[in-house]
């Protein structure tokens, strides 16, 4: 089981789109003499037979250092998949300029940042595909100006909220890597459509034991939200192992707490004016599974009735994104159980403790992480195995709703 803490971080086109994934690993771990250990094994979790061709559609970033370029990039390793960062180095030898060039002519992707000096990143920047600039960074504007050509594509960083979002925007910038699309402002002006107020109303009813027959007649009502559900409840990843054909016959198959789980998926998909991003929804999804899985491994006697507790946690986190409303009132709204409210409100509770350590995840805030292993009684390896299973079903049901 690998014991080394990964974070996957989406990186999106400029309308928030995921065109790949960068894999940052824990850098404590990143001794020298297990570099190329922990890479290879970070990308088995993405290229392996396990992953179901996980990722197949997106480039895969992951940095690397001078001596795995020289010894270890090789056949076996997809040229056209993965995107190998050059970590940064005190010295640029003509040896590595000479790989660089053979990788290059070879078809594989190099990237770079700009921590490098102007001198060594002239002398980089001929065999890169791809160079990271900080959003942030002072000197930012001039050295995007001075990158810009048509063989070399700029990826922001550290765009983590609307403010850096709009002047990647104004800079022209095609992929950006940070956590924008989680602080995106509301517009409290924002009218929500008829269907997105009606799935909460059921999600209410149901959270107060309403009947059967008022979620089928809501399907009825909604024939394009009929046929949405009906194609996510048949998805592979579902598993229900029959087809269903009709919503009565799946309350039936699949229940009445994996219906809810996908009514409330549904408020971030539906086709109407308000256009979620789509890592939005992947975020969403991804946290609930990994919450959901997790929450096996933390608490071996809870019930569904829990572990479903824990998935609409997941699912509910970026709820007040959608709504257009604060997550206080998100919660008394949708008559949600106390355990949900606490997780949503305070972090607190297995759900709340699964949701921050989610989110820490995703931050790549290893020291967080690894004190919420502990808390949870849990180790790295159980971490990284749910994390990656949660992937992998993500990518599943997303593909079954086109969305990747």
């Amino acid at each position: 089981m690998q014991d080394v803490l990964i974070s996957y971080q989406p990186i999106t086109d400029e309308h928030s789109n995921m065109v790949g994934i960068a894999l940052v690993i824990d850098e404590t771990q990143m001794e020298v003499n297990n570099h190329s250990q922990n890479v290879m094994s970070a990308l088995s979790q993405l290229l392996g037979p396990e992953s179901n061709d996980l990722m197949t559609n997106y480039k895969i970033f992951i940095k690397v250092n001078q001596l795995f370029l020289m010894n270890e990039v090789n056949a076996t390793l997809p040229l056209d998949r993965i995107v190998f960062e050059l970590d940064e180095c005190e010295f640029i030898l003509p040896a590595l300029l000479n790989r660089l060039s053979a990788l290059s002519s070879s078809g594989y992707c190099l990237a770079t940042g700009t921590q490098a000096t102007s001198d060594q990143l002239a002398t980089l920047i001929p065999y890169m595909a791809f160079v990271k600039v900080n959003i942030n960074d002072d000197d930012s504007y001039r050295l995007i100006q001075a990158l810009r050509s048509p063989s070399l594509n700029i990826l922001a960083t550290d765009v983590n909220d609307h403010k850096d979002k709009s002047r990647a925007d104004l800079l022209s910038i095609k992929f950006l890597q940070g956590r924008y699309y989680q602080g995106m402002k509301v517009n409290l002006n924002k009218e929500l459509p008829l269907s997105v107020h009606t799935i909460l109303e059921v999600i209410a009813e149901l959270n107060s034991d309403g009947c059967d027959a008022r979620l089928e007649g809501f399907f009825r009502e909604n024939p394009a939200l009929s046929l949405q559900m009906l194609k996510m409840v048949n998805s592979a990843a579902i598993g229900a192992g029959k087809e269903i054909s009709s919503i009565r016959h799946a309350i039936m198959i699949l229940g009445r707490g994996q219906i809810m789980r996908w009514l409330q998926v549904m408020l971030y998909v539906i086709d109407s004016h308000v256009k979620m991003p789509t890592m939005l929804l992947y975020t969403v999804i991804w946290r609930a599974k990994f919450m959901e899985l997790m929450s096996t491994q933390c608490n071996h006697h809870g019930s569904i009735v829990h572990h479903d507790a824990v998935f609409i946690t997941g699912i509910l986190s970026l709820a007040d994104m959608l709504l257009n409303e604060t997550i206080e009132s998100i919660v008394i709204k949708m008559s949600l159980a106390k355990t949900i409210q606490d997780a949503l409100l305070n972090r607190t509770g297995l759900a709340g403790d699964l949701l921050a350590l989610a989110e820490a995840l995703e931050a790549a805030e290893f020291e967080r992480v690894a004190n919420y292993s502990e808390k949870l009684h849990t180790s790295k390896g159980v971490i990284m195995a749910c994390q990656n299973e949660a992937l992998i079903w993500t990518h599943q049901v997303l593909s079954h709703m086109d969305y990747t």
